[in-house]
């Protein structure tokens, strides 16, 4: 879920989204999180 202040955290949005799109946005964060590690 993103909003004009940028991605939001999906337990603060409604649960209005199916259990593929929170996968999605989890491996996102998860890919967000590595890199940043990484640099």
């Amino acid at each position: 879920m993103w909003d004009v202040q940028g991605p939001q955290p999906v337990s603060e949005t409604r649960p209005d989204i199916s259990d593929e799109q929170k996968q999605e946005i989890d491996f996102d964060a998860l890919t967000r999180i590595g890199r940043r590690d990484d640099g």
